[in-house]
């Protein structure tokens, strides 16, 4: 097993390693716009060792011919021992001389919790490894096997861990770029790992980490910019935050906007959006590491195992114990009834087994679900006992004796009865948010067949719809006051399960802040859990959960969250804990890549890759500033789509929702800006120099204009102008300039979004 895992190691490094340290070198001056073809922001950090940075962020420029691990020995201008070959993904960077451990650093300065997670798993910490020869150390060295036996150096591009070996990237303007690309503004970072060869480092190939990790690509920029004294203590504390290994979002904030306080910046105003995905495993890990033995209980107990169940977490032997503990209290109670005055206390049962492939009729010789058909039973605690008993019934489609009070129809009847005057439901003569939205769950399967049901479910919509806060949240009362993460979850889940999208509907858009959004905003990055109000709790973090997962399945387009005719076995297969959320069923955010969007002739062109079973694509769209998103087109065939609705100088951010794909089939998003394609006006030759004249773009940050010796622009050249106004460029005449062309770029965060290429021009003699 050890072998097995150390060679998966040495694999993942080889595809994932590459070193950018600083050890006091000096970077290529930039004296020249046509020196390089675009720049990176380079940081070498060793955080995870308490040992601080190895590289400051800096500015690096780039050639197009060159991939990242070319580029990497250049700038480090051989600092490095490395194996394999530079032009192959089978490059790998052993060490870098970062001039040893800082002075008095000891063991004990290694963040806890890397050191917890080394000692859980018996790794002892040693020294550093490297001999330049046979019995004689180098200390000034650190790469692989350093101080752990997961160690290494790894890799992000822009805060996701390579893909494919360093040496199969290049430059998205290459003529070698494929799938694996870097592109000018991009972050690099390169991180050395102490345990899991990256879950330390948010670099591991499962997308598994230790904590959430905020991202600080904006704070590697800004300081890589800044401008300023080095000893300044807004960059002194920047650079503190940067080495900080598990410094909070408003840590990372803080000093961001202490670095670029009174720094003009040409970008509009962003929006943090959260990405739903990374909050909702983010909450999983915490609370499956919270409840390592889930109880029979409201909190801690059943709607754990549904949340996990329903995202696809598998963990068999941890399943395998809920089971057993729900056997023991049946064995005990020695009765299928689990409370004489609760009903919940089955519907809960019930549907936690159902969601684990468990079958709740056949349980130490009881049928859980039979309590739940005696109508008396279950009304005994009113509307909330006939929601739950109708969502448990219909969970796999259970057969309803003949003989029931409780049959299907007198559920369905008895919540009905219930709905108050302005179309809520409660448990008293007052509207309760959590309850109607419990309700439309569990009458949502009847909405097409039942005309009543859909009457009274259209009216509970309506009414949430003008109950939903201004900040996309719900209060349980319906005012403005005592929002809360329950309420606002319970509505997340009902829409849902109508089919309903939570964070583009118009209805439930408030102040451009969506249901989804209004959930988000009650989650604590740095504990991993939801707040109630102001305050992280289980039981809020629980419902949070399930209202993610249900949203989850409907953007994926599976069965909906109380629709467990699709689960499976989960208590058979692995013989292990896995503590893997990670390995799911349903939902795993896809890889970089996955969606790209550009400037073409006539619009934005945006291309993704395929997903297995899919039966179609929806394609969504915000525009400029809007938090709104609107569908624009829906695509079966083709993965493919051209937005031809496009304005000069606009941000649009697209995603792609898969319907009907494998399990797994997640959407990502992809943001560029629109720029109208280039046209050049003239290009002539006079006197030994090439002119070149082309319209103007206002919106533009600046132009590129590109030269070669054949009209297929094989082996182009690159010249970049700043600003929008200057239109014109003088060049050297040569056989290499004869044919041109021009595109616009703007610049925003950093990062610089391109126009189609003009027409190719062939340079002609201008006439005296």
């Amino acid at each position: 097993m050890k072998k097995r895992l150390f060679a998966l190691c040495m694999a993942m490094c080889m595809i994932a390693t590459i070193l950018f340290p600083n050890m006091g070198m000096s970077y290529a001056a930039d004296n020249s716009q046509e020196a390089y073809d675009g720049y990176v922001y380079l940081t070498v950090e060793k955080s995870t060792l308490g040992q601080g940075l190895v590289v400051e962020p800096v500015k690096v420029g780039y050639y197009n011919n060159e991939n990242l691990a070319a580029l990497v020995e250049r700038v480090l201008d051989g600092k490095t021992i490395y194996s394999g070959d530079i032009n192959s993904s089978n490059y790998y960077l052993q060490y870098i001389d970062d001039g040893g451990e800082p002075a008095g650093w000891t063991t004990a300065d290694i963040p806890e919790i890397i050191a917890e997670k080394l000692a859980e798993a018996n790794v002892e910490i040693t020294s550093r490894q490297y001999e330049k020869e046979p019995g004689v150390a180098d200390k000034n060295k650190l790469g692989n096997l350093d101080y752990s036996t997961y160690s290494g150096w790894m890799f992000a591009l822009n805060d996701v861990g390579l893909n494919a070996g360093s040496g199969s990237y290049y430059p998205a303007e290459s003529d070698n770029a494929s799938d694996y690309t870097f592109e000018d503004g991009d972050v690099v970072r390169l991180q050395f790992s102490l345990y899991g060869w990256g879950q330390d480092t948010n670099t591991y190939w499962t997308d598994d980490t230790l904590i959430y990790f905020p991202s600080k690509d904006s704070l590697i920029i800004a300081i890589a910019e800044y401008e300023g004294n080095k000893t300044d203590e807004a960059y002194v504390n920047a650079i503190d935050v940067l080495a900080d290994w598990d410094a909070t979002e408003e840590e990372i904030d803080e000093a961001y906007d202490g670095l670029t306080a009174g720094i003009a910046t040409p970008t509009d105003p962003e929006i943090e959006y959260k990405d739903y995905e990374k909050v909702l495993i983010a909450s999983l890990k915490t609370v499956r590491k919270m409840v390592d033995e889930p109880a029979n209980a409201s909190i801690s107990g059943e709607w754990v195992i549904i949340g996990n169940a329903r995202f696809g977490y598998i963990d068999p032997i941890w399943y395998n114990s809920y089971v057993k503990k729900i056997k023991a209290v049946v064995k005990e109670n020695n009765s299928a009834t689990l409370s004489s005055t609760k009903s919940t206390e089955n519907s809960r049962v019930v549907l936690a087994l159902t969601s684990l492939g468990c079958n709740p009729a056949d349980i130490e010789g009881f049928n859980l679900i039979e309590p739940l058909y005696e109508k008396n039973y279950v009304v005994k605690q009113g509307i909330n006992g006939a929601i739950y008993a109708l969502l448990a019934i219909d969970s796999a489609k259970y057969e309803v004796p003949s003989s029931a009070t409780a049959s299907r129809d007198a559920l369905v009847e008895y919540i009905l009865s219930k709905e108050l005057s302005d179309g809520g439901f409660g448990i008293t003569n007052a509207i309760d948010v959590d309850i109607t939205a419990m309700a439309i769950q569990s009458l949502a399967p009847y909405y097409n067949s039942n005309d009543k049901v859909k009457a009274a479910v259209d009216k509970a919509v309506d009414l949430l719809s003008k109950l939903q806060n201004e900040d996309g949240t719900f209060s349980e009362n319906g005012t403005a006051e005592g929002k809360n993460c329950e309420s606002t979850a319970q509505v997340l889940l009902a829409l849902s399960i109508l089919g309903i999208d939570a964070d583009s509907d118009e209805r439930f858009v408030k102040n451009e802040y969506s249901v989804v959004d209004g959930l988000l905003s009650f989650f604590d990055e740095e504990a991993g859990m939801f707040k109630h109000t102001t305050t992280t709790n289980l039981m809020a973090t629980e419902q949070a959960i399930c209202g993610l997962v249900a949203y989850s399945r409907f953007c994926n387009g599976n069965n909906s969250f109380y629709d467990m005719t699709d689960a499976k076995d989960l208590l058979i297969g692995k013989d292990y804990n896995t503590n893997d959320i990670d390995n799911t069923i349903v939902t795993a955010p896809q890889k970089k890549g996955y969606l790209k969007a550009a400037a073409v002739n006539k619009g934005i062109k945006l291309t993704w890759k395929k997903t297995a079973n899919a039966k179609s694509y929806k394609v969504y769209r915000k525009a400029g500033k809007a938090r709104k998103w609107s569908k624009i087109a829906t695509v079966k065939k083709n993965r493919t789509y051209l937005d031809k609705k496009v304005k000069n100088g606009t941000k649009y951010t697209y995603k792609i929702v898969v319907v009907g794909g494998k399990p797994g089939s997640s959407y990502k998003t992809a943001t560029t800006y629109y720029m109208k394609k280039a046209s050049v006006t003239s290009a002539k030759k006079k006197n030994g120099s090439v002119y070149v004249k082309w319209r103007k773009n206002t919106k533009a940050s600046g132009y590129q204009v590109q030269y070669a010796a054949k009209s297929s622009m094989k082996k182009a050249k690159i010249v970049t102008v700043k600003g929008a106004k200057k239109v014109s460029l003088k060049l050297k005449a040569t056989k290499a300039r004869r044919y041109i062309r021009v595109r616009s770029y703007i610049k925003k965060n950093g990062k610089k979004y391109y126009s189609a290429w003009s027409k190719t021009i062939k340079v002609t003699s201008k006439k005296k």
